[in-house]
Formats: C-alpha cells, sequence, structure tokens
C-alpha cells in the first residue's frame, strides 16, 4: 500500500469482524477504502459470548490488511446478554474512541451501532462527519437479544421503545445513513434522517463453474434427491415455517434434504425443532463455512430458502439472497420488502413468497418443478445480469466511498 493516504476514516462496528464474525458487508467496504488509499481505524466488537459457540477463522485477514487497516477491540467488560455488555462497556468505549480521535484525527466516523451515533457528537470537540451504515433494525435485535424469545414481554418491549429511541435519534443526528435494504431506507426517510442512501448487500462476482452432480456428492446427497439450501446467520428465523414445511414434504413421500451453513444463537433451539419434526436425519448442519464454500452449498441445491419472522421481514434485505439469485437458483422465502423495487418486478419470477409451512411446502415443490427447465434460466439469467452489473461488492463499494467523499467535502 502507498506510503501517502488520503485521510484516516474511523469504523465503528456493532459486531466482531474479526475472528468470530461472519464476512458481509463492512470487510467490502473497508477493503475498497483501503485500495483507494484511506487508513481505516476500526473499532471492532468482540462479542465474547460466540467465543463458545463457534470456531474462530481468520478470513477476514483476506479483507482487513494490516498495511491499511489498524484493528482496535474495544468492550474491556465481558459479559453473555447483549444489553450488559452494551451498558457495561459504554463509557470505556466512548473514552477509548475520544482518545482515537484524537491521536488519529479521522477525516470521517463510520458507525454501526446507533448508541455511538447519538453519543459521539455530543462529546467530540471538532466538527467530524458521522456516516451510519444502517444494516440492522436494532431495535429488533436488541429486544430479542436480551429478554430471549417473547418469555418476557414487558422487558422485550421496553427494550424496543428505548432501542427506536437512540436508533431514531442516531438517524436523525447523522450526516449520512447508508441502508442496506428498502425497508431500512424507507424507515430512515420516515423518521427524518438529513440524507439517506440505498446501497443494498451484494455478491462476489465469480465464475461459477462447479457441476451440480459434484457438489451433491461432497455432501453425501444424490442426484433424485430434492434439496433445499439455506445459507445464513441462525437468528431471528422463523424455524417452525421451515420445519414443519419439510416434515410435510417428507411424509407426503418426497426424498428431502436439507443443507444449512451457518450458526448463531437459534442454533441449539433449531437441533430442538428438526428433532421434534422427525427431520433431523435428513439435514444437514454444517456450520460456519468460509466464504468460498457458500457458492457449492448453493450450488448443491434445487431450491434456496430464506425464512425469517415477519416482525423482521419489513428491514431485511438477506446477504445472500442476491447470492441466491446469482446462482439463477428459485428461492422460496418468508416476504421480504421492497425486493421488486431493488431487482425489477421480474425478480418475482424466480422467488415465491410464503408466509406459513403449508405454503412453503407446495412453493418447493413448484421451485423445484421450474428449476432448470429453459423458461425459468432466460428470467434467472436476466436477474443475474442486473445483480453482476449493480450488485456486485466493487460496484457497491464505490457507491459508499462516493458518500464518504460527499460528506467530507460538505464538512
Amino acid at each position: 500500500m502507498p506510503t501517502s493516504t488520503r485521510g484516516t476514516l474511523l469504523f465503528v462496528s456493532s459486531r466482531d469482524l474479526t475472528e468470530y464474525g461472519f464476512i458481509g458487508r463492512p470487510h467490502y467496504f473497508i477493503r475498497y477504502l483501503t485500495k483507494k488509499r484511506f487508513r481505516v481505524v476500526l473499532f471492532n466488537s468482540p462479542q465474547y459470548w460466540k467465543w463458545r459457540s463457534r470456531e474462530p477463522s481468520d478470513e477476514y485477514r483476506k479483507f482487513l490488511s494490516p498495511a491499511g487497516v489498524r484493528i482496535i477491540n474495544g468492550y474491556p467488560v465481558r459479559a453473555r446478554s447483549q444489553v450488559l455488555y452494551e451498558l457495561l462497556n459504554l463509557l470505556p468505549n466512548i473514552l477509548l474512541i475520544l482518545d482515537l480521535v484524537r491521536r488519529e484525527k479521522p477525516r470521517c466516523i463510520i458507525i454501526v451501532n446507533p448508541i455511538f451515533g447519538v453519543l459521539l457528537p455530543l462529546f467530540l470537540l471538532r466538527r467530524i462527519p458521522v456516516i451510519f451504515d444502517f444494516e440492522d433494525f436494532y431495535p429488533l435485535l436488541v429486544a430479542h437479544g436480551a429478554a430471549g424469545r417473547a418469555r418476557n414481554k414487558i422487558l422485550s418491549m421496553l427494550l424496543f421503545s428505548a432501542s427506536k429511541i437512540i436508533t431514531d435519534l442516531a438517524l436523525k443526528v447523522s450526516d449520512a445513513v447508508v441502508a442496506c435494504s428498502i425497508g431500512l431506507y424507507d424507515y430512515a426517510r420516515r423518521v427524518g434522517a438529513k440524507r439517506v442512501f440505498f446501497i443494498a448487500n451484494g455478491v462476489d462476482v465469480r465464475p461459477t463453474v462447479a457441476i451440480k452432480a459434484n457438489l451433491r456428492r461432497k455432501y453425501g446427497l444424490r442426484d433424485e434427491d430434492l434439496v433445499i439450501s439455506y445459507v445464513g446467520g441462525i437468528r431471528l428465523l422463523d424455524m417452525d415455517v421451515l420445519t414443519r414445511a419439510v416434515a410435510k414434504l417428507r411424509a407426503s413421500g418426497v426424498r428431502v434434504r436439507v443443507l444449512i451453513a451457518g450458526d448463531g444463537p437459534q442454533m441449539p433451539e433449531f437441533r430442538r425443532k428438526l428433532e421434534e419434526e422427525g427431520i433431523a436425519s435428513c439435514t444437514i448442519l454444517l456450520g460456519r463455512v468460509r466464504k468460498e464454500e457458500v457458492t457449492d452449498v448453493i450450488g448443491a441445491a434445487d431450491v434456496c430458502v430464506s425464512f425469517f419472522e415477519q416482525s423482521e421481514a419489513p428491514y431485511l434485505h438477506p446477504l445472500k439472497l442476491m447470492e441466491y439469485l446469482y446462482q439463477c437458483k428459485p428461492v422460496v422465502s418468508t416476504p421480504i420488502y421492497g425486493l421488486e423495487r431493488v431487482l425489477g418486478e421480474e425478480v418475482m419470477s424466480c422467488i415465491v413468497f410464503a408466509s406459513n409451512s403449508d405454503e412453503f411446502a407446495d412453493a418447493i415443490i413448484k421451485m423445484s418443478r421450474v428449476a432448470e427447465t429453459p423458461e425459468f434460466m432466460e428470467k434467472a439469467k436476466k436477474i443475474k445480469s442486473i445483480i453482476e452489473s449493480k450488485f456486485n461488492w466493487n460496484e457497491l463499494s464505490k457507491r459508499f466511498l462516493d458518500v464518504v467523499r460527499l460528506v467530507m467535502r460538505e464538512t
């Protein structure tokens, strides 16, 4: 990397971007920024509770090169509860970030955790532009993560309301908001954000030449199996809609296999559901896989699925949804708000929305029958072309850099 830079950017993460984190949009954005000769100081959230259930990976090193990125682990106080983790570390984190600002003199601060978007402007001694990368609807994440799944409804409601107030304030005071979904984009505009940009999650553009039969053998699957694949985090999932649909298909005599790549806080509950529905034996849980294997998991499938809770659905643009469509796979999903606004009405030829397990089972059969037919493939290739040109990570990262340059120029 050149010794001269265009300046320093401070990226304040809300999750672990190193050994225990999934590779996602921050990695692509940061890598692109360093290629454009920006130096990035990454304030990282280790999220210690993941250490118990997830194997570490050095995959992040491909994106966060020491030549361009300085990683600072915040959150010195360890706590498994998400709320305690944030509250106990709030003051130490603010002090550490302010010290980083004093020493590193960043030209722009990019925040993902809304609480820092609210507090940092109050403590900064000089005007520094702040960009809020709005990649999750935090009130739902906090309410679920802290209070469990409806075990304490009053606590959930209080946490949701408090988190919503903080999120809304962060959206209003930030110099720019970058939303990863149409739902989050519309939400930011409704609450009065100054300037909102839509930059979706994207794909790695690469050749996909592996033969499906070979991929199936890799995972112990047969050619005659109806294979359903899901790739992503095991969190905020409507597990009943998938497990009951698979149980229904199996009871009707369909030789169905399910291939799951991912992990997360719902994994123990997911395993219980598989056992309860009697489909554990036809489900392969791969756990966390490296980025290059995602293509194989999708390539082995007849149908790919997304099955999120309806409370989360209005704000989603699942990271792997673009990967499914990029590989020309038919998709069955719980409803996703605004998808046709992103990819055009024609995308609805490649995806079926289903709201309950019966609809999900019927849609899986329907889409498995059209997969690889000339009519389906013609439409799927059009969607692939749109994704390849407009939603590859390089193009999306360029757009993110444009936002960074805009707010720095105007401040």
